[in-house]
């Protein structure tokens, strides 16, 4: 599912069922991150340096993919979180995580409730032709929605993710490059004055 939502589902998780409050608490940490490389691992890993100020630290993280490298620099962490630490890890796909991260892990499966833009599935929009595209996502930029943009490029990087992994090794080299700019595009999104109009335009000239 989009990470974004999953993110509100352990939040929600905490709140009810840990009675652990997360919004300005000194004990949880947040990040996204599209490609989870090891320099993010090793920042994930600076947290269980920090002794909880209360009973319990929360570590929550998401990544659209994860690097073999990074999923190494975090066995360490999984392994040793130290007295009070909990990992709460977001990604997609469990398939793509090393063995040796997965064993390390208790696997939840959270599903979508909702499609990005009412009705509209990543399949229908990379269907449609670029004016197409820019005509279904009007109303989006119009309203400047980052929250319905991210979800919607989410969405679409997964399922071209999902679509050349099953097609083999020549397909996943084919569609490296455009995975790696919808990945650059999705983190600006995140970015403090960042324009839905420019990147959600250049999204819909940029896919196949």
């Amino acid at each position: 599912m989009p990470t974004n939502g999953a993110h509100d589902s352990v939040r929600n998780f905490l709140e009810k069922e840990w009675a652990f409050t997360c919004a300005g608490n000194p004990d949880f940490w947040e990040r996204e991150f599209d490609v989870l490389g090891v320099d993010d691992a090793k920042e994930v890993r600076a947290q269980c340096v920090m002794r909880p100020v209360g009973g319990r630290r929360v570590i929550l993280f998401s990544a659209q993919s994860l690097t073999r490298e990074a999923q190494n620099a975090l066995l360490k962490a999984f392994e040793e979180p130290g007295e009070g630490n909990h990992f709460f890890m977001i990604t997609p796909r469990m398939g793509d995580l090393l063995p040796t991260l997965r064993s390390r892990l208790l696997a939840l499966t959270i599903e979508a409730k909702a499609k990005p833009l009412a009705t509209l599935s990543a399949e229908k929009f990379l269907a449609m032709n670029p004016k197409e595209r820019s005509a279904t996502l009007a109303p989006m930029i119009k309203e400047k929605d980052k929250k319905a943009a991210a979800a919607l490029l989410d969405e679409i990087i997964a399922t071209l993710h999902d679509d050349a992994h099953k097609k083999g090794a020549d397909a996943w080299r084919a569609s490296a490059p455009t995975l790696a700019e919808l990945s650059r595009l999705r983190n600006y999104l995140t970015q403090n004055g960042s324009s839905v109009k420019l990147i959600m335009e250049h999204v819909a000239l940029l896919l196949p």
